[in-house]
Protein backbone atom coordinates (compact mmCIF):
# COMPACT_ATOMS: atom_id res chain seq x y z
CA UNK A 1 0.00 0.00 0.00
CA UNK A 2 0.99 3.49 -0.88
CA UNK A 3 2.81 5.26 2.00
CA UNK A 4 1.01 8.58 0.94
CA UNK A 5 1.77 11.32 -0.73
CA UNK A 6 3.68 14.26 1.26
CA UNK A 7 1.85 17.21 -0.71
CA UNK A 8 -0.99 19.07 0.23
CA UNK A 9 -4.02 17.52 -0.02
CA UNK A 10 -7.30 19.24 -1.69
CA UNK A 11 -10.70 17.59 -1.00
CA UNK A 12 -13.85 18.17 -2.01
CA UNK A 13 -17.35 16.70 -0.61
CA UNK A 14 -20.08 15.09 -2.89
CA UNK A 15 -23.04 12.89 -2.08
CA UNK A 16 -22.55 9.40 -3.97
CA UNK A 17 -25.26 8.10 -6.16
CA UNK A 18 -24.61 4.69 -5.91
CA UNK A 19 -23.01 2.55 -3.16
CA UNK A 20 -18.86 3.71 -3.19
CA UNK A 21 -18.13 1.92 0.00
CA UNK A 22 -16.02 -0.67 -1.80
CA UNK A 23 -14.21 1.72 -4.02
CA UNK A 24 -12.18 3.42 -1.88
CA UNK A 25 -9.19 4.61 -4.16
CA UNK A 26 -11.11 4.69 -7.31
CA UNK A 27 -11.63 7.48 -10.13
CA UNK A 28 -15.07 9.15 -9.63
CA UNK A 29 -17.16 11.64 -12.36
CA UNK A 30 -19.16 14.14 -11.82
CA UNK A 31 -22.83 12.20 -11.16
CA UNK A 32 -26.58 13.76 -12.58
CA UNK A 33 -26.73 16.49 -10.25
CA UNK A 34 -23.40 19.35 -9.64
CA UNK A 35 -22.87 18.06 -6.26
CA UNK A 36 -23.18 14.14 -6.97
CA UNK A 37 -20.37 12.31 -7.69
CA UNK A 38 -20.14 8.50 -9.45
CA UNK A 39 -17.67 5.49 -10.41
CA UNK A 40 -15.55 6.88 -13.39
CA UNK A 41 -15.54 4.19 -16.47
CA UNK A 42 -13.11 3.95 -19.11
CA UNK A 43 -11.31 7.13 -19.78
CA UNK A 44 -14.03 8.98 -18.73
CA UNK A 45 -13.43 12.65 -17.36
CA UNK A 46 -13.20 11.94 -13.51
CA UNK A 47 -13.19 15.10 -11.44
CA UNK A 48 -10.59 13.31 -8.51
CA UNK A 49 -10.22 9.90 -6.32
CA UNK A 50 -12.26 8.96 -3.92
CA UNK A 51 -10.87 8.91 -0.45
CA UNK A 52 -13.28 7.26 1.77
CA UNK A 53 -15.71 4.02 1.55
CA UNK A 54 -19.23 6.38 1.33
CA UNK A 55 -22.52 4.50 0.93
CA UNK A 56 -25.41 5.61 -1.18
CA UNK A 57 -26.74 9.16 -0.46
CA UNK A 58 -23.09 9.38 1.44
CA UNK A 59 -20.48 12.38 1.50
CA UNK A 60 -17.63 11.06 -0.64
CA UNK A 61 -14.43 12.78 0.21
CA UNK A 62 -12.76 13.36 -3.12
CA UNK A 63 -9.49 14.42 -3.43
CA UNK A 64 -9.20 17.00 -6.20
CA UNK A 65 -6.46 18.66 -8.74
CA UNK A 66 -3.53 20.48 -6.85
CA UNK A 67 -3.00 17.82 -4.16
CA UNK A 68 -1.98 14.44 -3.03
CA UNK A 69 -3.57 11.50 -2.87
CA UNK A 70 -4.15 7.68 -2.84
CA UNK A 71 -5.57 5.78 -5.58
CA UNK A 72 -5.45 2.18 -6.67
CA UNK A 73 -3.67 1.09 -10.11
CA UNK A 74 -5.19 -1.99 -12.46
CA UNK A 75 -1.12 -2.54 -13.83
CA UNK A 76 2.29 -2.01 -13.33
CA UNK A 77 3.13 1.66 -13.29
CA UNK A 78 6.64 3.62 -12.77
CA UNK A 79 7.02 7.13 -10.60
CA UNK A 80 5.77 9.65 -12.85
CA UNK A 81 3.61 8.25 -15.79
CA UNK A 82 0.23 9.45 -16.55
CA UNK A 83 -2.90 8.01 -15.88
CA UNK A 84 -6.17 7.66 -16.36
CA UNK A 85 -9.50 5.66 -15.55
CA UNK A 86 -9.99 2.27 -16.50
CA UNK A 87 -13.88 0.50 -16.85
CA UNK A 88 -13.72 -0.27 -13.15
CA UNK A 89 -12.58 3.36 -11.96
CA UNK A 90 -8.72 1.81 -11.13
CA UNK A 91 -6.16 3.81 -12.81
CA UNK A 92 -3.93 2.67 -15.60
CA UNK A 93 -1.75 4.34 -17.63
CA UNK A 94 -2.06 6.93 -20.30
CA UNK A 95 -0.73 5.12 -23.28
CA UNK A 96 -2.51 7.18 -26.25
CA UNK A 97 -3.53 10.42 -27.71
CA UNK A 98 -6.64 12.20 -25.77
CA UNK A 99 -6.93 10.09 -22.93
CA UNK A 100 -8.12 11.78 -19.48
CA UNK A 101 -5.41 12.28 -17.01
CA UNK A 102 -6.75 12.31 -13.46
CA UNK A 103 -3.39 11.62 -12.17
CA UNK A 104 0.62 11.24 -11.89
CA UNK A 105 2.27 8.56 -10.22
CA UNK A 106 4.07 9.69 -7.08
CA UNK A 107 4.97 5.91 -6.63
CA UNK A 108 5.72 2.81 -8.49
CA UNK A 109 3.38 0.19 -8.36
CA UNK A 110 1.65 -2.94 -9.61
CA UNK A 111 -1.83 -3.66 -10.49
CA UNK A 112 -4.18 -3.71 -8.01
CA UNK A 113 -1.85 -1.68 -5.08
CA UNK A 114 -2.57 1.40 -3.43
CA UNK A 115 0.40 3.82 -4.58
CA UNK A 116 0.74 8.27 -4.10
CA UNK A 117 0.05 10.36 -6.68
CA UNK A 118 -0.69 13.98 -7.69
CA UNK A 119 -4.18 14.85 -8.95
CA UNK A 120 -4.30 16.34 -11.95
CA UNK A 121 -7.08 17.20 -15.02
CA UNK A 122 -5.21 17.05 -18.77
CA UNK A 123 -6.13 15.64 -22.32
CA UNK A 124 -2.74 14.38 -23.56
CA UNK A 125 -1.17 14.62 -26.97
CA UNK A 126 0.62 11.62 -28.62
CA UNK A 127 4.22 12.71 -27.54
CA UNK A 128 2.85 12.24 -24.11
CA UNK A 129 1.62 8.80 -24.43
CA UNK A 130 4.12 6.24 -22.48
Amino acid sequence: MGTGSCKPQNYGAFKTEADLSAKQFYAVKVGSAADQCALSGANEKAIGILQNKPGSGQIADVALPGGGALAIVSESVTVGQYLTSTASGKLEVADAASEHVIAIADEAGDANDVIAVTVVLFETYASDAS
